[in-house]
């Protein structure tokens, strides 16, 4: 049991890792205490602190602020969202 949980660990940094590389080749900013669920990101995204994001897609050069909540949200090329905004 142990030795599932190591590896459980262990592929889960990985993934992790691979996801933070992809994201930084496209220019894209995840803040901490960050949710993702089926989110798709363009190019020059910054995703800011303590957000959720589900089911949702961003186009280029889009923003989201602090303590912000979005479900199933298109965002638009250029386009700001400012922060403690709840879309549900």
């Amino acid at each position: 049991m142990v030795i599932y949980k190591y590896i459980k660990s262990i592929v889960k940094s990985l993934i992790n890792f691979y996801k933070s590389i992809a994201l930084k080749r496209k220019n894209i900013f995840i803040g901490t205490n960050v949710s993702t669920s089926r989110a798709k990101f363009s190019k020059y995204n910054r995703i800011s602190n303590n957000t959720i994001v589900n089911d949702s897609s961003f186009g280029k050069n889009s923003y989201v602020g602090e303590n912000t909540v979005l479900n199933n949200v298109k965002v638009g090329k250029y386009t700001s969202i400012s922060s403690d905004v709840k879309v549900i």
